[in-house]
């Protein structure tokens, strides 16, 4: 097997797909609360992926003992909190499930809301993936089969980084600069589509009293998607989501389809939002996510 190039990936067809999964399905479940995550891996912690002057942004990289193809294929994590809170250590869990699964991770850090308002957690995710791309060959991995993976508001991050591959004005100056943000595939779990009325995006916009029509508009993972391939996506969401209306991932499932690229969505009934941290659906959700990269990232010979 060998990794897909950006000039090799697969065709845009438009499919989509609607699973429902009902809860009883996991009720069989282990009843141990931390989440089901074996040591069948290498970490490689705190490694600089960008700077701003006396700000450093780290990753933990996590490296599987078997992987799906060689080089490895590897994914960015990136973590929600509503702009406003979390560090790389929340979605370890998630990185850690991936290599698992035989496709490196790298769990990362971005400014919060507090410390940089938007694009900074974006320009922050691009300057992830091009470190990634950048430093591909000292850990074996494949700079031609990089992917996002997103939950809340890291899954917006997730679906905004990947429709809006190498726009200068988004890129930032965090380093790396000669390398590529240009991913290849998406998944992202109870994203937003784009800006709300929630306190959080005032925030993150700086226009709470105000809202900045332009701004938010630009801010729409909607209106940064064209009939260019973009990157194949995956979304996963609960139907009884109260923080985040399943209505996002439906919208983006119809956007993605409109502009003649690939996208699926997998809804979940009676899940919380943040589904993917309760050992009910942690599982599911790394299985599904697992399958869609190793399907988006991967061709046969």
């Amino acid at each position: 097997m060998r990794a897909v190039s950006p000039e090799r990936r697969r065709p845009s067809c438009g499919f989509a797909f609607v699973v429902l999964i009902a809860a009883t399905v996991l009720h069989g479940c282990s009843g141990d609360q931390g989440l089901p995550v074996h040591p069948r891996h290498t970490v490689v912690p705190d490694l600089v992926y960008a700077s701003y002057e006396d700000r450093e942004l780290r990753l933990d990289l996590f490296l599987p003992d078997t992987p799906i193809a060689v080089p490895t294929p590897v994914v960015i994590a990136i973590r929600g909190g509503g702009f406003r809170r979390g560090d790389k250590a929340a979605f370890g869990p998630m990185a850690a499930a991936l290599a698992e699964r035989g496709i490196a991770a790298a769990s990362i850090e971005y400014r919060t809301s507090s410390e940089a308002l938007f694009p900074g957690a974006i320009e922050d995710c691009k300057a992830a993936v091009r470190w990634v791309r950048a430093n591909a060959d000292a850990y074996g991995l494949d700079r031609d089969a990089i992917g996002l993976f997103g939950a809340s508001a890291g899954g917006y991050l997730a679906a905004f980084v990947g429709a809006t591959a190498d726009v200068g004005s988004l890129e930032g100056a965090g380093g790396s600069p000669g390398a590529s943000s240009a991913v290849q595939s998406v998944v992202a779990l109870a994203p937003e589509s784009g800006p709300t009325d929630r306190s959080w995006w005032a925030e993150f916009l700086n226009d709470e009293g105000a809202p900045d029509t332009e701004t938010r508009a630009f801010a729409s993972v909607l209106n940064q998607l064209d009939e260019e391939a973009e990157p194949d996506l995956l979304l996963i969401h609960s139907r009884q989501d109260t923080v985040v209306p399943i209505s996002h991932s439906r919208a983006l499932l119809e956007g993605y389809r409109s502009t003649g690229n690939s996208a699926a969505l997998m809804e979940i009934s009676l899940a919380p939002h943040a589904f993917w941290y309760s050992p009910l659906w942690f599982l599911l959700a790394m299985d599904a996510a697992a399958d869609h990269f190793a399907q988006t990232l991967i061709v046969s010979p």
